[in-house]
């Protein structure tokens, strides 16, 4: 019931933001999201397309490794606890491959031991979820190195009643940590919720 309630928050805040005037320098870019909880796959992905980036959802580690060997990934969003393939496995899998692709963390159970290996392994946020939407999309902004958009936050400000739940936590490493890479596998293709386009052998933006 919990997460049912957090989900719908997070697609509130997704269905807000798409009403909004969009910022000047709409993302288009792709962002990479894998938790194997459906319901936060969904929530989250609808916000991360709502601010105008191209999603690509994985249940699960091993599709995003297969993905990613053929795919040029400016960033993924990675749950730490899945079944198959911890998050960690995962970001072990990345870190010696391709340092362009910047990790995002997310967990829905506070460890202070997974918390220290992901940021020595090389990541630029750590968040427990349910986290806020705003500082969410903030944080992913500033992990592609997008410039503050100062119309855009007073927009999401306004609107911040949708994306407040009780409770939440929210916390970010420095984002000088250095960035993981990517692993080479055979690619297979997951679903997407925006355009993409074939560059140099690569699908890209």
């Amino acid at each position: 019931m919990w997460g049912m309630i957090a989900t719908s928050q997070i697609e509130k805040r997704a269905v807000a933001q798409m009403r909004m005037t969009p910022s000047k320098q709409p993302s288009s870019e792709i962002v990479c999201l894998v938790d194997d909880d459906p319901m936060m796959l969904r929530a989250t992905g609808r916000l991360l397309a709502s601010d105008g980036f191209v999603v690509r959802p994985f249940s699960n580690g091993k599709d995003f490794i297969a993905y990613v060997a053929s795919h040029d990934v400016p960033l993924v969003v990675l749950d730490i606890w899945m079944k198959e393939m911890t998050g960690l496995e995962v970001l072990a899998r990345l870190c010696a491959v391709s340092p362009q692709t910047h990790v995002i963390v997310i967990t829905g159970r506070e460890d202070s031991a997974a918390r220290i290996t992901a940021m020595q392994i090389g990541i630029v946020a750590f968040l427990t979820k349910p986290f806020d939407g705003e500082q969410f999309l903030e944080t992913v902004h500033r992990a592609l190195g997008h410039p503050p958009d100062t119309t855009r936050l007073i927009k999401l400000g306004a609107d911040n009643r949708f994306s407040r739940i009780r409770g939440w936590m929210f916390t970010t490493p420095s984002l000088d940590q250095g960035p993981i890479g990517r692993a080479h596998q055979t690619c297979e293709n997951p679903p997407v919720f925006g355009p993409e386009k074939q560059k140099n052998g690569k699908t890209t933006l």
